[in-house]
């Protein structure tokens, strides 16, 4: 231990002798660490941490598999009445719960607040073994009948934020879309609900949603999925093997249901294939989250790119050491003649790398802290309000063993190389001997490493960059410029049946008289943020395929939708007065999508398709319009079978309003705020942004991704050209002599300058070549995350090549420059 202290020390006022190098070294390993770090921290947040609660391994996610007839909202969900069937049987596990995340709107007397909430089963808090910090939880009693429990629990971060921690909170009476609910209790720090996606403020019993929620699906409806169901296995029973046993009382379950009354209108084929679907158990571990499958693949991508980093960054650091060992290769002999052993000398410049890398980890917490801060501003949906960028054990854990791995890659090689030297010809300073040989052709192969590594990471930036390009280039079948959205919300304040018509119609008409307001609509699902409303569907003389799930994507839109938004009408007509008119004929406007799959050898218009709420549905609405391919949910995917309803005849409460204007939209944003608060001050309107701001949010992760790509790549090019500007200079330092010579002989200035240059050059055009070699062997994974191009486009890889090779060149030139200004008379005297 001793003389590990004393290894310490040395290092320590051998790195206090060479201040530049030291800082320089320190900021290139901040760079290396910090990005791989920063990362980390939302990679472990998403994709590493499981829930705060009792046992989260023991937890499984319960799902229906295979055919449904109905509805479905959401992944993973299924009817509530087939979740109290499964909450019944207690053989599998110890308790079943379930959740729902919603939205709505509350008022504690201070204003009305648009808030994130949980419908929770009356056993949730149980299930999961979160203890309440004052009052109580939800109970099994809070859980009995629609619309009789008006109670809440609220999430501690939202009690000490909102309600400063107010010991006297229990008791209190909130307004939730104008339903009284007393406050019970406030659940454990640290606990924020069973998805990842969303931060409920509120847990509200599940048996409130047709108070708080009107309009909504029945709750004993078994046609409709909609509830996410979760259990806490039994011990001793691994996930797999309760997946085979629940498989049983789900087959009871179904044949149930198939065996119902309202299931006679079924075909045969298709209740054959409802009766072979199947419950699968997913880890509940870290509960749902859609975003962490969403961005799983985009951080370990990340992560990877980082690495490269790394180890580029571990190259340059390597090479300079090498290069300091040189230097001190007189000293570092001496001490091996009077009789150090070369293990310890090892592990002298061993303890030096350790201390370089320790301060270059703790450098690279600043680092750390601007990459995360720079994901989360980039990531989608809720995932900057759920995850933080703050210091945290696991992060600080990191770093250490990534700065430890770094100490070790870019010692290892210096300390080797240190301890292989010719005594004799380094005491008689025969400096060629020391810097020569394989000393040289070491660093030189360290620059090719880099180089190699760079130009894979440019290769790879490159084509996400494109990508990006081409996705915002794509035919998206609506405009976007000068199209201004926001969403409201009419659950609250009694609007429904003719009021809720009423204020739709009294708002187009408020929103159209804006001075340079040329069209208004709405619709339930709004443009480029996914799919919400998929739906068994009829349709008239389509005979399904075995094994298909005859359904469509859905929305209920407003007149003048398709005008607009500029969807172009192909067949027919978009719903006008008309159809909103009592008795109207029921109509629907389809996509050309959903004519090539359902009708290809049909003329369209007039004939008739059925929305599957029951089994025994009919065609009974006429297609009154076609209207063209959109990538209305996604850039990234083509159009697909797509129905509209109109919104007087499938109502909605949710809704995105849509204005077509020639105004700036600061202007346009004001005005609409005015007409709406003019016509009911009491419903918030949110989330009001231009159509190229949607954009930019339907790409966030693409942007994400090659935003930091691009940096990544910047800065292994950096390092590499500085490390190729590095061996270039100190070659030409250590031929001195030599060019001096050339010169006095009558070489020109510029054949010495040609002579450096190819000498780089060489050294640039090897580690290119075998960059593009390692660059087509791997980009070929980025394959599935391209988007109009190949993972070997020519033009990406000539820009690339191109860009590496100039910026090589200037590096090369600087050193070549100053070996033809040699002086040959000085340099014949050097020593």
């Amino acid at each position: 231990m001793g003389t590990l202290w004393q290894d310490i020390r040395y290092g320590l006022r051998m790195l206090a002798r060479s201040p530049g190098f030291t800082a320089v070294v320190v900021l290139m390993l901040a760079f290396g660490i910090g990005a791989n770090t920063g990362i980390f921290t939302i990679f472990e947040q998403v994709l590493l941490r499981s829930l705060p609660v009792k046992d989260p391994g023991s937890l499984a996610i319960i799902a229906p598999e295979g055919k449904y007839i109905g509805s479905k909202w959401g992944s993973y969900t299924m009817s509530y009445p087939m979740f109290e069937d499964f909450r019944a049987d207690k053989a599998l596990f110890d308790g079943i719960a379930c959740q729902r995340p919603e939205t709505v709107h509350l008022n504690d007397g201070r204003g009305i607040e648009r808030v994130q909430i949980e419908l929770v089963s009356g056993n949730y808090f149980d299930v999961l073994g979160v203890p309440p910090v004052l009052g109580r939880t939800l109970g099994v009693g809070d859980e009995t009948a629609p619309g009789a429990n008006p109670v809440i629990v609220l999430s501690c971060d939202f009690w000490r934020t909102r309600f400063a921690s107010d010991p006297a909170i229990v008791g209190r009476t909130l307004q939730i879309n104008d339903t009284p609910m007393e406050i019970v209790g406030v659940a454990a720090a640290g606990f924020n609900g069973f998805s990842l996606d969303s931060q409920p403020k509120l847990f509200v019993p599940i048996t409130m949603k047709p108070s708080i929620t009107p309009g909504g699906w029945r709750m004993d409806d078994r046609r409709t999925q909609w509830v996410k169901a979760f259990g806490r296995l039994k011990p001793g029973l691994t996930l797999e093997q309760a997946e085979v046993a629940i498989q049983t009382p789900y087959r009871q379950i179904i044949q149930g249901e198939a065996e119902s009354p309202s299931f006679k209108g079924v075909a045969s084929e298709e209740r054959k294939q409802f009766l072979q679907s199947r419950i699968v158990l997913r880890p509940g571990r870290r509960g749902h989250s859609h975003q962490s499958t969403v961005l799983g693949g985009q951080l370990l991508l990340l992560m990877a790119l980082a690495g490269l980093v790394l180890l580029v960054t571990c190259a340059n650091v390597s090479n300079l050491l090498i290069a300091q060992a040189a230097r001190r290769q007189k000293e570092i002999t001496v001490r091996l003649a009077i009789g150090a052993g070369r293990r310890r000398i090892v592990r002298q410049v061993l303890v030096e790398s350790l201390l370089l890398a320790g301060a270059g980890g703790a450098a690279a917490l600043v680092v750390t802290a601007l990459t995360a801060r720079a994901i989360l501003q980039f990531a989608p949906g809720q995932l900057g309000v759920t995850i933080s960028p703050e210091i945290n054990g696991a992060m600080l854990a990191f770093n250490v063993v990534v700065s430890v791995v770094a100490a070790l890659l870019c010692g290892l090689l210096p300390a080797w190389r240190t301890t292989q030297v010719d005594l004799g010809a380094t005491l008689k300073q025969q400096v060629t001997s020391v810097v020569g040989g394989r000393g040289k052709w070491l660093r030189q192969g360290m620059v090719v490493t880099q180089i190699c590594l760079s130009l894979i990471l440019l290769v790879g930036s490159g084509l996400l960059i494109r990508s990006l390009v081409a996705l915002y280039r794509v035919d998206r079948g609506f405009r976007t410029t000068n199209l201004v959205c926001f969403n409201l919300d009419l659950t609250r304040s009694g609007y429904n049946g003719q009021r809720k018509l009423d204020f739709c119609r009294q708002l187009r008409t408020q929103l159209r008289s804006i001075p340079g307001v040329t069209s208004t609509a709405f619709a339930k699902v709004p443009l480029l943020a996914g799919d919400s409303w998929y739906n068994g569907i009829v349709v008239e003389g389509y005979q399904p395929r075995p094994g298909e799930d005859v359904a469509s994507y859905c929305n209920s839109i407003s007149p003048d939708y398709c005008r607009t938004v500029g969807m172009t009408v192909k067949l027919g007509r978009e719903f006008d007065e008309r159809d909103k008119a009592p008795g109207a004929k029921m109509v629907i406007l389809v996509n050309e999508a959903f004519v090539r799959y359902f009708l290809p050898d049909r003329y369209p218009i007039g004939c008739h398709v059925g929305l599957r709420w029951s089994v025994d549905a009919q065609p009974d609405r006429e297609i009154v319009g076609v209207v063209c391919d959109a990538r209305s949910a996604s850039l990234r995917r083509s159009a697909t079978p797509r129905v509209f309803f109109p919104y007087s005849q499938i109502g909605l409460n949710h809704m995105t309003v849509y204005a077509q204007t020639s105004l700036p939209s600061e202007e346009v944003f004001s005005a609409i705020r005015r007409r709406v608060h003019a016509l009911d001050a009491g419903i918030p309107l949110f989330d009001m942004r231009t159509m190229d701001v949607q954009v930019d949010r339907s790409l966030a992760n693409e942007r994400l991704v090659g935003l930091l790509s691009s940096l990544f790549g910047i800065l292994a090019m950096a390092l590499a050209m500085i490390g190729l500007y590095g061996v270039t200079a100190y070659s030409v330092a250590q031929r001195v002599h030599e060019i001096g010579l050339r010169m006095a002989l009558g070489a020109p200035r510029h054949s010495v300058m040609s002579l450096v240059l190819r000498e780089g050059m060489a050294l640039a055009a090897i580690g290119v070549a075998a960059g593009l070699a390692g660059a087509f062997a791997l980009t070929g994974l980025l394959r599935n995350r391209l988007f109009g191009i190949s993972p070997t486009d020519p033009l990406t890889v000539v820009a690339t090549v191109s860009l590496l090779a100039g910026v090589a060149l200037l590096a090369c030139y600087l050193p070549a420059r100053r070996a033809a200004k040699i002086d040959p008379m000085e340099a014949l005297r050097y020593e």
